[in-house]
């Protein structure tokens, strides 16, 4: 049984007009899905204190202390996923593309570099140091929070 070439369909080919709708229908779609996926104005705050509170952890002397402090940021992370999956209807796992994956990357690595300056501040005893780490950490996650945003939200409307 041999397809004819010329029967409509026959090549899965869709006629200019429909595929344009199609087309169309997807930018619609990725459009709403970036719009819905808009982070919550409380969770790059939310999450700047938790990790304030993870750099912020080396300076505190008491080792019972220091435990509660990270024991409850790790557990206040969980309740801010939970809540921004909440808000969104989404739990995103993985960036949406590229470019919103180097700004995480750029992000995690500042994290990661101001926690370990905080760890030797603190064991030098300079107080005022760790300070302006925590301060710093903050600064870093609600302000690069917003900058990978808009390479994720970008990403997102308009394809990788």
């Amino acid at each position: 049984m041999e397809s004819d070439p010329a029967a409509p369909g026959a090549s899965g080919a869709l006629p200019p007009d429909e595929a344009r709708g199609a087309l169309d229908a997807l930018d619609a779609d990725r459009a709403a899905l970036a719009e819905r996926l808009r982070t919550p104005w409380w969770y790059y705050p939310g999450l700047g204190a938790i990790l304030a509170a993870f750099v912020a952890s080396p300076a505190i002397v008491d080792s019972g202390t220091r435990s509660t402090v990270v024991t409850f940021g790790c557990v206040g992370l969980v309740f801010l996923l939970l809540a921004h999956k909440r808000a969104t209807g989404f739990a995103v796992l993985r960036d949406a593309g590229p470019r919103s994956r180097w700004r995480a990357i750029c992000l995690a690595v500042a994290v990661v570099l101001l926690f370990v300056a905080s760890l030797v501040a603190a064991r030098a005893g300079a107080a005022l140091w760790v300070t302006v780490f925590v301060a710093a950490v903050f600064a870093a996650t609600v302000v690069g929070g917003r900058w990978y945003d808009r390479a994720s939200f970008a990403e997102l409307r308009h394809g990788r």
